[in-house]
């Protein structure tokens, strides 16, 4: 994972279970058209031996999740929910699972190359 650190990776495609995904957090139908044709980076950056950041960037606001992978902790998402979550880093891939009493999410990023291939699956 350590050649992926610190690079900006731009969102540019998305998996077909992105809408299902903005629609099960409560994003209407306006809602959803507006965050899928926002602009977003998110970047990896590794904090001291064991901690790392998430940082995901849209126009107006930057959101920083600190982790230490393999632990569960609080966290605040980009739309302003309060969950926990917790983050295993696999070879090239970082996998979220947010958990929620409403909703299993997990968010798989891949890390290849140049960019970052983002899969997102609502439930099971």
């Amino acid at each position: 994972m350590e050649k992926y650190l610190n690079k900006k990776y731009k969102l540019v495609r998305f998996d077909e279970r992105y809408d299902d995904y903005l629609e099960s957090i409560g994003l209407n139908i306006i809602n959803r058209k507006i965050a899928k044709a926002m602009p977003s980076q998110t970047q990896l950056i590794k904090i001291g031996e064991l901690e790392y950041a998430l940082n995901t960037i849209i126009p107006f606001k930057t959101q920083q999740q600190k982790f230490v992978p393999g632990q569960e902790c609080d966290a605040v998402t980009i739309d302003g929910r309060n969950i926990r979550n917790i983050f295993v880093i696999d070879g090239n891939k970082l996998i979220e699972q947010q958990i929620e009493p409403k909703r299993k999410v997990v968010i798989t990023r891949e890390y290849v190359d140049e960019e970052m291939l983002g899969e997102v699956v609502v439930g099971n």
